[in-house]
């Protein structure tokens, strides 16, 4: 009689060991999806944080930095643009003396 009531208890005490190792494991699995969950989001704020830091900088070095020269064209439109004509009829001073001493004159 007091083995059937001892056969009973142990029963009872391992269907409760069961029931919390299922529990315990439930637990586990779930803080380990919530620090995984808390992980992920540490990692994106980082990345938000350094995305902004980066636009911050940007923009501080952006007006603080030198300011650009603006380079200016020249206005071209006062000038009249005059077509050279391959043949030209006055000759520049380099080629003329060259030529003069090169070629003898023969009478």
């Amino acid at each position: 009689m007091y083995t059937y009531h001892l056969n009973k208890l142990a029963q009872k005490f391992a269907e409760i060991r069961m029931k919390e190792m299922v529990n315990a494991q439930r637990k586990l699995a779930q803080s380990r999806d919530c620090t995984a969950y808390i992980e992920n989001q540490k990692m994106i704020l980082e990345q938000k944080s350094q995305e902004e830091v980066n636009e911050l900088f940007a923009a501080a070095m952006g007006s603080t930095g030198v300011p650009k020269k603006m380079s200016t064209k020249p206005d071209y439109s006062k000038y009249r643009i005059v077509k050279r004509s391959k043949f030209s009829t006055s000759s520049s001073p380099t080629s003329s003396s060259s030529s003069s001493s090169s070629s003898p004159t023969y009478q």
